[in-house]
């Protein structure tokens, strides 16, 4: 029976949290700190991202970790569609560096929670 390791682990909580409460902040209490509203979700988004990737890898039985492999293309796909043709297709969107370096940090970040760890192998055996 696969053993499938849940979603919910504690960078994915952290990084859910962290979005929830910001978007408190903004939406309801209307707190605006600048560096927060410009760069949070980038860097929280990785991470969460990266974990649906890898439970949907599980559930279909295609792998059992994401490696730095997997994580650097994921982190480049990601910056190069937002960061690059978003803002091509709209003005809504701006293009913006540090965007692509929070991305990168929450790569890493997942990197060093998730990457290659005990916690993310699969068992196939019965």
């Amino acid at each position: 029976m696969k053993r499938i390791t849940s979603f919910f682990t504690p960078l994915t909580i952290v990084c859910l949290l962290l979005f929830a409460l910001h978007q408190l902040m903004v939406r309801v209490w209307h707190i605006h700190i600048e560096w927060l509203d410009n760069w949070l979700d980038p860097l929280v988004f990785m991470p969460v991202f990266l974990r649906g990737l890898a439970v949907e890898g599980w559930v279909w039985g295609d792998r059992k970790t994401l490696g730095a492999t997997d994580v650097f293309s994921a982190v480049i796909y990601i910056s190069l569609l937002v960061e690059g043709l978003f803002p091509l297709m709209s003005p809504r969107f701006t293009a913006d560096w540090i965007d692509v370096l929070c991305y990168l940090l929450g790569g890493l970040a997942y990197l060093w929670a998730h990457g290659g760890s005990e916690n993310d192998i699969i068992d196939h055996t019965e």
